[in-house]
């Protein structure tokens, strides 16, 4: 399976991990396991480090009307990308602006530990 996720409904986190070739269909599926989990609003790290993508701009738009149609009125958690690939890194940019409204939570890094600190960091 490319993407493999680890729901954790105590903490309210969401540990992601993508491998191999990644289509829109595959984060599709995640889109929705997290709606039947009921597992929107919590902080996800999506660890898309040496992945491929197999996405366009209009698959970003696809995946980010499920999003909206899957979350309602529920504010989503917040996500963070990390990857190693400048192309990656500018779909995730695209995605991220294309769901400022909904999602202003949304963040690209390039380490683990940076993108798990800022994810998981709870609120004072």
């Amino acid at each position: 399976m490319p993407v493999s996720t680890s729901i954790d409904h105590e903490a309210k986190t969401i540990h992601t991990t993508a491998s191999g070739i990644v289509s829109c269909d595959e984060i599709l599926d995640h889109v929705e396991r997290k709606r039947i989990a009921k597992a929107f609003n919590y902080a996800e790290v999506f660890d898309a480090r040496g992945v491929t993508l197999d996405l366009s701009i209009s698959d970003l738009h696809t995946i980010a009307a499920e999003v909206r149609a899957a979350t309602g009125q529920e504010k989503p958690g917040r996500v963070s990308v990390v990857t190693n690939s400048s192309f990656i890194r500018g779909l995730a940019h695209t995605y991220a602006a294309l769901t400022i409204g909904e999602n202003p939570e949304f963040r690209v890094f390039h380490d683990l530990e940076g993108a798990k600190e800022w994810t998981f960091a709870r609120e004072k």
